[in-house]
C-alpha cells in the first residue's frame, strides 16, 4: 500500500510519501519491501504513484518519450493534459494485458499525484485509479491505503498551509506521513520521502534534510505535551506528583 500527500504553501509545493511496497509471494503471502516512490521528472515535476510498481516505471518511460507535451514553458492545462495522456495510456495497457491466472489475481491498477511548475505557475494534479484526473488548489492525498491518505490530509487541514512558509509545510507533511505509517499495522512504512517544487524548479530532499524534519517534529510533539499541561492548569507537560505522606521542607522538626 501507499500514502501520498501534496501540500501547497505560500512559497511552493511539498510532495511526500512513505517508503514501503508490498509484494505477493507464491501462495499468496504478502511481504514488505523498501521502495523509492518519489520521482523527479526533468527540472519541473515531482510525482509519486500508487499501485503496481511496474506501472510507475512505465509511466516514467512514457513521460520521457513525450517530453514535448509536458515542457515547463507550457501552461498548466496543457501540461496536465499531457501527463494524463501518458498515465492513461499505461492504465489502459495494464487493463488490456490482464490475465486472471488465479481467482485472487488483481488487475494492475495505478494512480498518482504530480506537483509541477508551468509557465503560469505551480500546480497539483491527481490522476486517480479509475483514469480520471483533476487539479487541486491547496492539497491532494491518495494511495492504495486510501483511508490512510484521508487521515494524512485531514490531519493538516486546520493549519491553513497555503498561508505558511515552505518549511512549515514540510514539517506538516512529514508528521502526516509519519502518523499514518505508525497507525498502519502493515501497509505503509517509514522513512518519509519528500520533495519540493518552487518557482526555481523541483528537488528531492536528502537524508540529512529528512532527519532534520524528524527532529523538528519530535520537538513539536514535546511542545504539544507541554502546552496541554499548561492549558490544564499545570506548569508544563510533566505534572508534579505530590506524595501526601511527605511532610515537606517546612515541616517542624521533632
Amino acid at each position: 500500500m501507499t500514502v501520498i500527500l501534496a501540500l501547497k504553501s505560500a512559497e511552493g509545493l511539498v510532495l511526500a510519501t512513505d517508503s514501503q511496497a508490498t509484494a505477493q509471494m507464491p501462495g499468496g503471502q504478502a511481504i514488505k519491501m523498501d521502495a523509492v516512490k518519489l520521482v523527479k521528472h526533468g527540472s519541473h515535476i515531482l510525482w509519486a504513484g500508487t499501485g503496481a510498481q511496474g506501472c510507475s516505471q512505465r509511466v516514467e518511460l512514457m513521460l520521457q518519450e513525450n517530453q514535448e507535451r509536458i515542457k515547463p514553458d507550457l501552461k498548466t492545462n496543457r501540461i496536465g493534459i499531457g501527463i494524463h495522456s501518458c498515465a492513461s495510456a499505461i492504465q489502459q495497457e495494464s487493463r488490456n494485458a490482464y490475465i486472471q491466472c488465479t481467482p485472487q489475481a488483481p488487475v494492475e491498477a495505478w494512480g498518482g499525484i504530480f506537483c509541477g511548475l508551468a509557465s503560469d505557475g505551480l500546480f497539483i494534479q491527481e490522476v486517480d485509479l479509475n483514469g480520471g484526473w483533476q487539479f487541486h488548489p491547496d492539497y491532494a492525498a491518495t494511495g492504495s491505503g486510501y483511508d490512510f491518505a484521508l487521515l494524512a490530509a485531514s490531519s493538516v487541514k486546520h493549519h491553513n498551509v497555503g498561508r505558511k512558509s515552505l518549511e512549515h509545510a514540510k514539517v506538516l507533511a512529514y508528521r502526516a506521513i509519519e502518523m499514518t505509517c505508525n497507525a498502519s499495522a502493515f501497509g505503509v512504512g517509514l522513512p518519509v520521502q519528500m520533495g519540493i517544487v518552487t518557482e526555481e524548479g523541483a528537488s528531492i530532499l536528502g537524508e540529512e534534510e529528512i532527519k532534520n524534519l524528524e527532529e523538528t517534529v519530535n520537538l513539536w510533539k514535546k511542545a504539544e505535551v507541554d502546552a496541554l499541561g499548561v492549558a490544564l492548569g499545570g506548569a508544563g507537560g510533566e505534572e508534579e506528583v505530590v506524595d501526601e505522606d511527605d511532610p515537606g521542607l517546612d515541616a517542624p522538626e521533632h
